[in-house]
């Protein structure tokens, strides 16, 4: 599926980046640091402040991998180069979907893209990102790809 509806013609992967979590790692670091998250959010997503349990949970695990994907997409890391965690606001292209592969209905697939902002908007201006993010037997997985525009 093309995630922002152009010709893949029109596009040039230039990268891939990919972060993976144990979201009961991530349960314990938001049990003791509610807030923690909330320093990594845009505004926009910000919508759902309890971030530690249930979907608030599974919301919280996808905005880091798919933020840390999306960085190493960029190759600067956070900080380096003044990007940081605003400067991607990340977006749920579909409802939950199955996983593709598997038929384990406590699978969860979703397609995502990618705004980027500030800095890193700076740093690829003809470009997008756009991927997957999956929970698989607890793991959070996130899969960013990092297109140029040609046309």
């Amino acid at each position: 599926m093309r995630l922002d509806h152009q010709p893949l013609s029109s596009k040039r992967l230039i990268s891939v980046g990919v972060d993976l979590i144990m979201i009961k790692r991530l349960r314990r670091v938001l049990k003791r640091n509610p807030q923690f998250l909330h320093k990594l959010c845009r505004p926009e997503e910000q919508a759902e402040r309890c971030f530690h349990e249930g979907d608030g949970l599974i919301r919280a695990t996808r905005l880091w991998t798919v933020k840390e994907a999306a960085v190493k997409c960029l190759g600067t890391g956070f900080w380096r180069r003044g990007v940081e965690w605003t400067d991607f606001a990340v977006h749920l292209l579909d409802h939950p979907l199955p996983h593709p592969s598997r038929s384990d209905s406590a699978v969860i697939y979703q397609e995502v893209f990618i705004k980027t902002y500030g800095v890193a908007q700076q740093l690829m201006p003809h470009c997008s990102l756009s991927g997957q993010f999956e929970v698989i037997d607890g793991v959070g997985l996130a899969r960013v790809h990092l297109y140029e525009d040609l046309k």
